[in-house]
């Protein structure tokens, strides 16, 4: 339970999550996770891109973060 928390606290929920998924913003996201861009040898750069980022939460803790990059 406590990973829930923390988990809930790093996405700036104030709490653990209540839901098992969730749409947040791009812009929301990166401001509780940072920035996401990552070089590659094979595409260059890799960013956050679209309208949302698509968050699954399980209550075993585990977690899954999905979207459209580009």
């Amino acid at each position: 339970m406590v990973f829930a928390v923390v988990f809930g606290t790093m996405l700036g929920l104030g709490g653990p999550p209540t839901w098992k998924t969730h749409k947040m913003s791009i812009d929301d996201f990166e401001n509780c996770i940072g920035c996401i861009n990552v070089s590659t040898s094979r595409y260059s750069d890799l960013y956050l891109k679209g309208q949302q980022v698509n968050i699954r939460w399980s209550d075993s803790g585990e977690f899954k973060f999905s979207g459209t990059y580009g």
